[in-house]
């Protein structure tokens, strides 16, 4: 028993060696708070371009995708031309497109916010040693991960049906993206797990009691005959 346990102690170890590096050079914990800043980054960034165009503020102010909307428009227009669309195809595709933008745009506003704060979150815990403020990063991560892998497939085969070409360059795209994303999740779980193992004590063995009789193993049988002592007689 005691063998089997400290083989079990010794694998232990070695799987939390393993599990301290990710990218070959830097801690768990290092990255997670790196992975973390980056998508605080993003998320802000996302949210400096996204709110003004929710509060409808001037163009020549600052409103980069009011600013924008009406090229990307003719950019898709030209595109499904070149697809054999008619003209009244092409304009209720467009005007479907511009009547869901703002309540697209509202959600990919609260996703960022709540990423951002996830994200916070994620990086306090890391540092601080508290795993259970990395747990809602890993959750969003994988919701996040199932939806942007879907969304790439749906997009890689609509584009197959379009152009070839398209098609592969998307697919190619969608699986770097997908494994980068997936590599980083695994990343962030490691730390969250080591930090679990770190709260692990180990007990070793109890010694085996100082008595034991005769033919017994030591289960704390103390002797039952009388114990004699050579005592000094000091004068």
């Amino acid at each position: 028993m005691q063998n089997s346990g400290f083989f079990s102690q010794n694998k232990e170890r070695k799987t939390q060696r393993k599990m301290r590096k990710c990218c070959c050079c830097i801690s768990v914990h290092v990255g997670a708070a790196i992975l973390g800043t980056l998508g605080l980054i993003i998320s802000l960034l996302e949210l400096v371009v996204l709110i003004p165009y929710l509060l409808e503020l001037d163009v020549e102010t600052f409103n980069p995708i009011q600013k924008n909307l009406d090229s990307t428009s003719f950019i898709l227009s030209e595109m499904l031309k070149e697809q054999k669309f008619d003209d009244a195809q092409i304009q209720e595709i467009i005007g479907r497109i511009e009547a869901y933008s703002w309540p697209v745009f509202l959600g990919t506003t609260v996703e960022a916010g709540v990423y951002a704060l996830t994200c916070l979150l994620m990086i306090i815990g890391s540092q601080c040693r508290v795993r259970g403020l990395m747990l809602p990063y890993l959750i969003l991560q994988m919701l996040a991960l199932i939806i942007i892998i879907s969304l790439g497939v749906m997009a890689t085969v609509g584009l197959f049906f379009m152009n070839l070409i398209m098609g592969v360059v998307a697919g190619a795209v969608v699986l770097v993206i997908a494994a980068h994303l997936i590599y980083f999740w695994v990343a962030v779980k490691k730390a969250y797990s080591e930090l679990g193992n770190n709260d692990y004590m180990y007990s070793p063995a109890p010694l085996k009691p100082a008595y034991a009789n005769e033919g017994r193993a030591a289960a704390g049988y103390y002797p039952t005959s009388p114990q004699h002592f050579q005592m000094d007689e000091r004068k």
